[in-house]
């Protein structure tokens, strides 16, 4: 039925195929949309070795949302989307000189947010825990906080793990900060985990080194997925709001659907705000 004249359009969402949180929860706001925007859904998951999605099924689809497994996006990836004729928009990458259409957040300005959210508590040293390989949006979120901490005057230190593509980032955030905090309590009183999804490893290895959050150490990320909810203390972090990037997307997509005529590309930067909740404390408290 779907292929009559007057059928809803279908909509696929690419994404690379490997475990992680944050994929699982765009991909069920995906699916619920599909009431409110009157489209089809469908589901690819890709090899993430490719980059990005190469080929589509034999099936009709009438657009595509592709959230990129490459770190960096190279014009190969692009003239491979480009190749499969489908309107397509490209989902959590901002790509400024790229010209196609990309709706994401400001990751810099998230990771000003939460770091100006310590500083204002009174912390004087901040540690930034990288746990993720160096995408686009990764390097933002390093550089929001070293220009905030150097526009502020605060010492900070920068904590890499050296993550892959495809590697386990629970196992290597657990097992860095174990490394941090094998001397004792580190001396940074506010650390920000660049990856929200990596928070139960840090917290986990900081009870078992008796390092309290947020007595001796406040804690601070981006995502406000499902789970930061049942941390305990509660975890302060940057909402991603996924529902709204996603309805600005089917908004996009919609417009390249329908249109006769070629559309400039769109690059739609979506507001995110600042969760508090018990992980952070002001200094001395």
């Amino acid at each position: 039925l779907k292929y009559r004249s007057d059928a809803p359009p279908v909509i696929c969402l690419a994404i690379p195929q490997w475990l992680g949180y944050d994929l699982m929860v765009v991909e069920n706001i995906f699916i619920e949309l599909q009431g409110k925007f009157k489209f089809v859904a469908d589901v690819i998951h890709f090899p993430w070795r490719e980059g990005v999605i190469r080929r589509l099924p034999p099936k009709k689809i009438d657009g595509l949302i592709v959230l990129p497994a490459s770190e960096k996006m190279t014009s190969e990836h692009i003239s491979t989307l480009n190749g499969l004729h489908v309107p397509y928009v490209i989902f959590g990458q901002q790509l400024d000189k790229v010209p196609v259409n990309t709706v994401y957040g400001d990751e810099e300005y998230a990771a000003f947010i939460v770091t100006d959210h310590l500083i204002k508590l009174g912390h004087k040293k901040l540690a930034l825990l990288v746990t993720e390989p160096r995408a686009d949006n990764i390097e933002e979120r390093v550089r929001g906080f070293e220009r905030y901490c150097k526009l502020q005057h605060i010492q900070y230190e920068i904590i890499d793990a050296n993550a892959k593509s495809g590697d386990d980032t629970l196992d290597l955030a657990y097992e860095q900060t174990r490394q941090i905090l094998r001397k004792g309590k580190p001396d940074f009183t506010g650390l920000f985990v660049i990856c929200e999804s990596n928070c139960p490893p840090v917290y986990k290895a900081f009870h078992e080194a008796g390092v309290k959050i947020p007595d001796d150490v406040s804690i601070v990320s981006i995502g406000n997925i499902n789970r930061s909810n049942y941390l305990f203390p509660g975890l302060t972090t940057v909402d991603l709001a996924y529902e709204r990037r996603l309805s600005v997307t089917l908004e996009i997509l919609k417009k390249l659907m329908t249109s006769e005529e070629e559309i400039p590309p769109e690059k739609q930067c979506v507001d995110m705000d600042l969760v508090i909740r018990e992980s952070t404390a002001r200094r001395g408290y």
